[in-house]
């Protein structure tokens, strides 16, 4: 849930004035009212562009990957705009990432729903990896409930911080391991092969 973005009516006095005491530092004869008015002017114009960037970046998360891709499409197109618009770059940028979730939405979902597959994936030094998995042998070598209140805790963290990393029950080593679904070039299950 996105909250409306406000005015930091606090950070606007605070930076015109550590400006205006910078200013009268430097120049002891100067006027404090005049450049008081003027920093204060420049905070309140630096805070309007702030926080007309947050309420940008919330339109546009909450925007589909069709919606956003229209959007491009006519940015580009605008015969005043072109592809490198810094609006652009910012939807092409929210692109990426929306498509890369839906990606590894996908390869959790195949991986969590067969009884067994093989993995192929690159690991965090780049070397390639294949591992069979089994995610539902996974539930029985987790405490759940019974674990540590710290384990719990470590567990929700994890998994909130890394949502590109999926827990597994490595077959062959026979160990709790962590497969990176944005690293997955191929997933084997018993009914068809998934490149990609």
């Amino acid at each position: 849930m996105t909250t409306a973005a406000t005015y930091d009516r606090r950070s606007i006095m605070t930076e015109a004035w550590s400006r205006t005491r910078a200013f009268m530092a430097r120049n002891p004869n100067g006027r404090l009212v005049i450049a008081f008015a003027s920093y204060l002017r420049e905070a309140w114009v630096n805070e309007k562009s702030r926080l007309a960037n947050v309420r940008e970046a919330q339109r546009v998360a909450g925007l589909t990957v069709d919606q956003l891709r229209a959007e491009i499409d006519q940015i580009e197109n605008s015969p005043t705009n072109g592809g490198t618009a810094p609006s652009t770059v910012h939807l092409r940028k929210t692109l990426t990432a929306k498509l890369a979730e839906e990606s590894n939405a996908q390869k959790r979902a195949i991986i969590q729903d067969t009884s067994a597959c093989v993995v192929t994936f690159t690991k965090a030094d780049g070397s390639r990896r294949v591992m069979r998995v089994s995610a539902q042998h996974l539930r029985h070598h987790v405490k759940g409930d019974q674990a540590s209140r710290s384990s719990r805790i470590a567990s929700h963290t994890r998994a909130y911080r890394h949502t590109n990393l999926l827990p597994v029950w490595d077959s062959e080593a026979k160990a709790i391991k962590s497969v990176n679904l944005s690293t997955v070039t191929r997933i084997e299950t018993p009914e068809q092969t998934h490149t990609y």
